[in-house]
């Protein structure tokens, strides 16, 4: 049996929902039942009970999942204490954040931190928003940026940058000559908008958005870089919905106008596991506070 088959039967026995609990693994529900189906054919025993109304798990299978809990958190532990003894010679951090949201914050705390402590050693990891906060839980990394908030209860996380959803036009556009923007200006204007596969939810939430208000969204390109969407907008094909914390340095020509909508108040915050004691992790984190507090 595979690791990876128990950290499955955990979620399903936490959330008692094959659809949660495959939407918290990020699989297909189809892909999430073969997976017990496997673990129960391999042990001979049925490990869930389900019917159109109720999932519960069997007698075993709370045997089982508390076996499965033990052992997760045993192998943890393991890989914990063996990267902190690595880290007695030559400490390292493993920082995931997605390159899309262009933090300045997040390369010049990497460059202070390397300047005072040089034996670190620093990994970058691009991840979608959406998988970086589960990244931080499973210990897959030490550290990383995403929009709050991070609700897991293991979680620790310190604001970084606040801002408000607009949208990036040139100068001369009609709509650039107002103080903000409401949603029923953009209708049917041609946009250039995230890409769905960096943060599923949040691409739903502005879906949902659009339809409340009535607005037709005109999506015309979801591109996975900044700099192809502001090129979009510079040659005048279209306008770019995106906060303002990821366009702080706009090139002349261009603005951004917030939007008008209540609670329009984006955060990115730093998110870490509240029992990851890497030396690493503590050092990177006093010179991140440091410069938060020398940029205020």
């Amino acid at each position: 049996m595979k690791i990876r088959q128990l950290k499955y039967f955990i979620a399903l026995a936490e959330e008692l929902h094959f659809l949660r609990a495959a939407r918290r693994l990020h699989l297909t529900q189809p892909a999430l039942s073969y997976q017990l189906k496997s673990i129960e054919s391999q042990l001979n025993v049925q490990l869930i009970e389900r019917d159109r109304r109720s999932v519960k798990l069997t007698e075993a299978g709370k045997y089982f999942y508390e076996g499965a809990q033990k052992i997760i958190k045993d192998l943890n532990t393991l890989e914990r204490t063996t990267q902190e003894k690595s880290e007695i010679t030559q400490p390292k951090l493993t920082i995931g954040f997605a390159e899309y949201l262009n933090l300045d914050i997040v390369l010049s705390s990497i460059l202070a931190t390397k300047a005072v402590h040089p034996n670190i050693v620093i990994q970058q990891l691009d991840l979608p928003t959406h998988r970086i906060f589960d990244a931080v839980k499973e210990r897959e990394i030490d550290i990383g940026f995403a929009l709050l908030p991070a609700l897991h209860p293991t979680l620790k996380y310190r604001p970084i940058v606040s801002g408000k959803w607009g949208i990036v036009l040139p100068a001369n556009h009609p709509l650039a000559q107002q103080k903000n923007i409401s949603l029923k200006d953009i209708n049917n204007l041609p946009c250039v908008f995230f890409n769905k596969a960096m943060n599923p939810q949040l691409y739903q939430w502005w879906m949902k958005k659009f339809d409340n208000a009535g607005v037709s969204a005109d999506i015309i390109l979801q591109p996975k870089q900044v700099s192809t969407a502001l090129r979009m907008v510079a040659n005048e094909s279209a306008a770019f919905i995106v906060a303002d914390y990821v366009v702080s340095d706009l090139p002349t020509g261009l603005v951004h106008k917030p939007f008008n909508f209540e609670n329009n108040q984006p955060t990115i915050g730093a998110a870490w596991h509240e029992n990851n004691s890497s030396k690493a992790l503590q050092l990177y984190l006093n010179e991140l506070r440091l410069k938060l507090e020398s940029d205020a």
